[in-house]
């Protein structure tokens, strides 16, 4: 008896977590969102179980890229939704990156024009060399996973906790939501150039994969590289980076023919990472939800992008334009020397890794202007569908 009534518990609790989970759901497995992130840090075959959960969700741009894609995009996705879709590769495969390509292209024949944001990140990793992904999902499995198992259920349990002290902070104490941050000083890692090498032959082979399958089915391709806080490029430079960073670039434009590139100095890199409005960027090597803005007015608006924070690149300017860099970046450590010198001695191995969060009263200009911008073409684009359908309605009765 003693043992049905355990069995009975049991079974009850089993089910009481699969109730849990599903409900709460943080990996949107049951609750998908139009526009939103399509994948959190999750075990590389659960990619490709997630884009088909997607495919009911049209759009004709897609956004694919590694971490910069995540922090870029979580807090605008009411935004993003109206402009495209988005696949956080949660590795730095790019075999996996083709693959999830090919496999969302296939189930969203819309697709018009597709988005690689690649950070100079993905080219300085001594992780494993390209693998074979699986492509194949056990769905069972994964769903028994996603509902049983506790790594997800504390990382549901994490959700909810994060929730109510959002819920506290807004509510009762009412706190604003606009934060700007003040990025981890650390030692970027040192690398083998040799193992890299090799590594990147591998990476721009199943780029130039990823490219090829886009143009066969015509379909339209953009390559950014997304920016880095000015200090931290100085920081980098330091320890010769620079040199490995042009690399990448001069590869890139030799395969790709054209790449837009917001990594250098500007008014919006070189914002003071311990001042009280630093808010483009969330860590010295990824930039913040805001910059999102300018990258859909970029994309969707390049007439009333702002040119002065990116540079077009191309095999006939590429030297031109490295040159107009290298420049920017040393007359910003020769006019801010004692603030580059004050983060490159506290960027060691051992430092502490603090990030700390300023709340800022009222949003800064240029962001309240490009979201107001923004929020209107997407208005105006609602109501124009409105009419349309009730155009067509009207022609129908």
């Amino acid at each position: 008896m003693k043992n049905f009534y355990f069995l009975g518990l049991f079974l009850i609790g089993l089910i009481l977590v699969a109730i849990f989970n599903y409900t709460v759901d943080f990996k949107k497995a049951f609750h998908h969102e139009k526009g939103m992130i399509l994948t959190e840090i999750m075990p590389e075959e659960e990619l490709f179980f997630l884009i088909d959960q997607y495919k009911n969700y049209k759009n004709d741009t897609l956004l694919i890229g590694f971490s910069e894609i995540d922090l870029m995009s979580t807090d605008i996705r009411e935004t993003a939704k109206n402009f495209y879709n988005a696949i956080y590769v949660s590795t730095y495969s790019y075999k996996t990156l083709y693959n999830c390509v090919k496999r969302y292209v296939n189930l969203h024949k819309e697709t018009k024009k597709v988005v690689i944001v690649l950070s100079y990140t993905t080219f300085l990793s001594e992780g494993e060399y390209e693998k074979d992904s699986n492509e194949q999902v056990n769905n069972k499995n994964y769903l028994i996973n996603v509902l049983f198992s506790k790594d997800n259920t504390f990382s549901n349990i994490d959700l909810i906790i994060n929730c109510f002290r959002k819920l506290i902070r807004y509510t009762i104490f009412k706190k604003q939501k606009e934060f700007c941050f003040h990025p981890i000083i650390s030692q970027p890692n040192i690398v083998d150039q040799q193992v890299l090498d090799k590594k990147n032959l591998n990476k721009i082979e199943y780029l130039t994969k990823t490219v090829d399958f886009l143009k066969e089915n015509n379909i339209e391709y953009q390559i950014v590289i997304p920016p880095n806080n000015a200090v931290y490029l100085c920081l980098l430079k330091h320890y010769n980076f620079d040199v490995l960073i042009e690399k990448f670039k001069r590869n890139l434009v030799e395969h790709f023919d054209v790449v837009y590139d917001f990594l250098f100095v500007n008014r919006i890199t070189s914002t003071n990472t311990f001042s009280k409005y630093n808010y483009w960027f969330c860590y010295p090597d990824h930039p913040s939800h805001n910059f999102s803005y300018k990258l859909i007015l970029f994309l969707f608006f390049n007439n009333t992008s702002d040119d002065s924070i990116y540079m077009k690149l191309t095999k006939n300017n590429i030297d031109e334009k490295l040159k107009t860099q290298k420049k920017l970046i040393n007359n910003f450590i020769k006019e801010n020397k004692d603030y580059v010198n004050y983060y490159i001695e506290n960027a060691t191995e051992n430092s502490v890794e603090n990030k700390y969060c300023t709340e800022i009263n009222n949003i800064p200009f240029e962001i309240e202007r490009d979201k107001n911008y923004i929020n209107k073409k997407v208005t105006d684009k609602m109501s124009e569908d409105y009419n349309n359908i009730l155009f067509y309605k009207n022609i129908l009765n």
